[in-house]
Parts: C-alpha cells; structure tokens; sequence
C-alpha cells in the first residue's frame, strides 16, 4: 500500500473510534528546512490545542510488517484520549503574561527556511535565523512545544525584541547549556550501543592519537534544539577563556554544534567541507543547520562567517 492510501485506510479507522464531537483532520506541517510532514490530530468542538501525530513512522512500521493499520490507528487513538492539556494552556494562547517565562529559542538556516519565516518572527544570526517556541511542558517523556507565529505576537501585542530579551533569559534556564568533549561523547554512545563488549581503553587510546584534533560538542541538556547554545550569554566567552582560544564553530546540527580550539594551520576551506559531507551524508534533511563554519573571537565576543580565507559580516544579531 503506498503512503496515500495509508494515511486514508488509517484515518478511517481512527474515525471509527471518535466520539461524534471529535474531528479527524489529516495535515501537511512544514518543518525546518521546509521538510514536508504528514499528520494527524483530532480536534474537539471548543478545544485549543491537541497533540499532532507524525505519520511517517507508523507508515514506515506498516511497510516492515510490525504494525497493522489498525494497531496504528488504536495507538494513535489512545494518544489523544491520553493527553492531558496543561490547565494554563488555553489561556497562555491569549494571556502573554501567563507564558512569557516558557518563551525559548532556536536557530534555523535562513535560505533554507525563507517561506516560513515570512510567517514567524525572527531575528537574523550571520546566515541564520533565530525563532521562538513556547515549551508546555517539559520533563522525562519530553518536551510539548508551540511555535511562535505572528499572529501570537499580533494578539499578545509585543515584538520580536522582547521575545528575544525574554528567551536570552529563559533559554538558559529551561535548557542549560552543555560542552563535552568529542571523546566523552563518543564513549559515552559506544558504551550504550556495545554494552559488555565496551572498552574504554580501546577508545581512549584511539582519540588520544594526534591526528585527532581537539573537538567539544556544545549543546543543551536534552540535545534538542541545542545549537541555539551559542546563543547563551558567556557560553562561548567562558569556555574560550578556559582553553585559551578562539573557536571555530562546525554547525553539526540543529541539535549541537562542534566547538575546534582555533590554529593558524587550519585549513576553513577543509573544514568546510567536512560539514557539508557530514550535512549529506550522516544528518537528516530537517535537521541541517547551515553548510558553513564560524568563528568565535573572545576579544570581541562575536561570531563571523568564514569562507576559505576570508570572514564575511561581522556576526552578531541583525533585525
């Protein structure tokens, strides 16, 4: 059965469980990087918010033979009968005041997301973009998340500074930043994928060898989202600071960021390269943040574009 008929055959069956206040809508979402997602969300007469479930997986389920549409419609079902809205959601989409403590940020690429942010309030960031979500909830089943759009700013009468005056504090606090070094977090994937035939010896020797070079990986404390880290006041300041250098920043994802101590040697147009083969080859669509490396100066506090020898803009915010 092609995706199509799926999503149609499931839908169905979903609607055979609704109660007769309960509408089934079947939704195109465009995400990051203009990423097209198909899925589906049950509304009630009077009700704000109810969660929205991806469908791909489930298709991508049915096509292994792991799950029947039925199954997938029985487990969808039981997401919504399940969810609990939070008692100050229908009012935080009206009242600024009851959530503007829940306001963060995230970066995106720019290029790549120009449709969607004619839509979205945003700041500009060298080549990207900053934009701003509301986090519901947030505990160990996850985040429940809201994109900020400008028909919430339209009701909630406020601008996009003050958005981001508010996530520049909220951010850090909701989602702390995170640095570990390339071999912590290497160790720390392969014990958890290998289990007893794990060898920290083997794995110390390997990334202590010189052609190794030194590598953080800069995040927040659930990986999700966490390139927006670099936003976080004092992070980058602090941290060049304690290694005695400026950085070049790798944009591994809209997740996290590869932070590499700053050497004359090094050759940007390699690194460059790097990221782009990695963004093709090991990250997902959604999840590309830019195809370019950036650099730290602590002396001025700022990032810049760098292209092969030269540097581009001079960072920082722009309106």
């Amino acid at each position: 059965m092609e995706f199509c008929g799926f999503v149609e055959k499931l839908k169905s069956e979903v609607e055979k469980m609704c109660e007769e206040i309960q509408k089934v809508e079947i939704q195109r979402i465009t995400g990051n990087n203009g990423i097209i997602h198909t899925a589906m969300n049950i509304t009630e007469r009077g009700g704000k918010v109810s969660p929205v479930v991806h469908l791909n997986s489930y298709y991508e389920n049915y096509k292994e033979g792991h799950m029947s549409v039925k199954r997938a419609a029985e487990e969808i079902y039981a997401i919504f009968k399940n969810y609990e809205i939070p008692s100050f959601v229908n009012a935080a989409l009206d009242d600024f005041e009851s959530i503007k403590n829940k306001v963060v940020y995230q970066l995106v690429d720019y290029s790549r997301n120009i449709d969607m942010l004619k839509d979205m309030p945003h700041i500009c960031y060298c080549d990207l973009a900053v934009v701003f979500y509301l986090i519901l909830e947030n505990n160990e089943s996850g985040q429940a998340t809201v994109m900020i759009h400008n028909k919430h700013i339209k009701v909630w009468h406020v601008d996009v500074n003050t958005l981001y005056e508010l996530a520049g504090i909220n951010t850090p606090k909701l989602l702390p930043a995170n640095i570990k070094s390339m071999a912590e977090v290497m160790k720390e994937i392969a014990k958890e994928h290998m289990g007893n035939e794990w060898g920290n010896a083997f794995f110390e020797g390997l990334l202590d060898e010189p052609k190794f070079l030194p590598q953080y990986v800069l995040t927040n404390c659930q990986g999700i989202k966490g390139a927006a880290a670099v936003l976080y006041k004092g992070v980058l300041k602090t941290f060049a600071d304690k290694i005695g250098s400026d950085l070049f920043i790798l944009p591994s994802s809209v997740h996290e960021v590869i932070l590499v101590p700053y050497e004359d040697s090094m050759n940007v147009i390699e690194l460059e390269a790097i990221v782009k083969a990695i963004n093709l080859s090991e990250v997902p669509d959604e999840d590309v943040l830019s195809d370019h490396v950036y650099l730290y100066n602590r002396k001025t506090d700022q990032v810049i574009i760098v292209f092969g020898e030269s540097i581009e803009g001079e960072g920082g915010l722009g309106y």
